[in-house]
């Protein structure tokens, strides 16, 4: 790998960044650290109200703002350099005992013109060089297709998932509150307003706050009934299981993407009792789950190979599988399968989070943090997850609840 020598005036993008930080002699410290990184401009002061409102900061806390300029030789260059330098704050702030809680993509210039000067600690020179980041070119291994399945029909949805409620509930008597509406067509206008909007409205139902992917304790078992009924359509289904798996590992990744504010701020990032709840409900249907892989598609096997790494008895039945998935090597999917297999057998988290990270910008943020290798393997799996399966996990109508 070659990289070759830029100034700022080779580039129009940059990045802007805040770090925050309890004491002066902290900020100072840091604003020097991002100076010899190459930052265009570094002010130090300290936080007004605003700021503090914005990020939470006590009385008294002071802030480091600064402007870098993104240099490469091409698109993919400058995107890993822009990563680069994300992390490379990141850590500059965590040494000195503070967070970074910005970092705008922008046009360069536009950054430097409106960049707020007050209390400035370093200018760079112009024409300073600056190295682009050397990028290893991807093989392209072509990625074979598989079987995603695809949606039913609205109103078959709608059969499927009130067939579902009634195996689990009975009559509309004994459905849970948020899922009163559920046999009342009187609820929708028409049919076809019922059919298009049902998918939103279950979503919104099952979960704590209205989110697609944030399901409460209660409805795990609905969820999980639904995830696993050959009546709905494997598209709904792979949709159910990443709910499930996201919600059953929000806890680790707000823990990854939350440590260093919590750790500076004298916060907590522990487990709380909510997210202990719907994490030992999601484990607790994952054995059932697991006993319709031969009848689930690719996806929804992958999704499945992902949920059982919360499960450690599970290894035995899903590791062999694996392999079965069409994966080649030298792709992202061989590496996120590959982090699954690290997961189940809990060996060598930290060597197969090195291999996904290399292929995504923001995994490779959130690899690079100092959080246990596994939680943070946990954190980012089911965004991984997602990018494989495809559009099997996003419908329109879901992310617009």
């Amino acid at each position: 790998m070659t990289s070759t020598a830029h100034t700022a005036a080779d580039s129009d993008r940059a990045t802007e960044h805040v770090l925050n930080f309890a004491s002066e002699s902290a900020a100072r410290a840091a604003a020097e650290e991002l100076a010899s990184l190459g930052h265009l401009l570094v002010a130090v002061r300290v936080a007004d109200e605003r700021a503090r409102t914005w990020d939470r900061l006590p009385a008294g806390w002071w802030q480091v703002r600064s402007v870098a300029a993104i240099v490469g030789d091409s698109d993919d260059a400058r995107h890993w350099a822009s990563v680069r330098i994300l992390i490379r704050v990141a850590a500059a702030a965590r040494r000195h005992g503070g967070f970074a809680s910005g970092g705008d993509n922008g046009n360069c210039e536009s950054m430097l013109r409106g960049f707020d000067r007050d209390g400035l600690v370093y200018e760079a020179p112009v024409g300073m060089s600056m190295p682009s980041v050397a990028v290893v070119p991807s093989s392209e291994v072509p990625v074979p297709g598989w079987t995603c399945g695809g949606f039913g029909a609205g109103s078959d949805l709608v059969d499927a998932v009130r067939a579902v409620a009634q195996g689990l509930y009975g009559d509309a008597s004994g459905l849970p509150e948020s899922l009163d509406w559920l046999f009342d067509d009187d609820r929708f206008d028409s049919p076809s307003e019922r059919d298009a909007e049902f998918m939103a409205r279950l979503c919104e139902a099952v979960s704590s706050d209205g989110q697609a992917c944030d399901v409460e304790a209660d409805a795990v078992e609905f969820v999980a009934a639904l995830a696993a009924d050959d009546h709905v359509a494997a598209g709904e289904r792979a949709h159910f299981l990443f709910a499930l798996l996201k919600s059953a590992t929000s806890a680790h990744a707000y823990q990854v993407d939350m440590m260093d504010q919590a750790a500076a701020l004298g916060e907590s990032t522990d487990e709380s009792a909510d997210e202990r709840a719907v994490r030992l409900a999601v484990q607790a249907q994952i054995p059932t789950l697991l006993a319709h892989w031969d009848t689930e598609v690719d996806a929804g096997r992958l999704l499945l190979a992902a949920l059982a790494t919360l499960v450690p008895e599970s290894a035995a039945f899903v590791g062999p599988r694996l392999a079965a998935l069409p994966a080649p090597a030298e792709t992202r999917r061989a590496d996120v399968i590959g982090l699954i297999h690290a997961l189940l057998h809990d060996e060598h988290v930290a060597d197969a989070l090195d291999a996904v990270a290399r292929w995504e910008g923001e995994t490779a943020i959130r690899a690079a943090t100092e959080v246990d290798r596994r939680t943070v393997a946990l954190a980012m799996l089911a965004d991984l997850v997602v990018e494989e399966t495809g559009p099997t996990t996003h419908r329109d109508e879901v992310h617009h609840a």
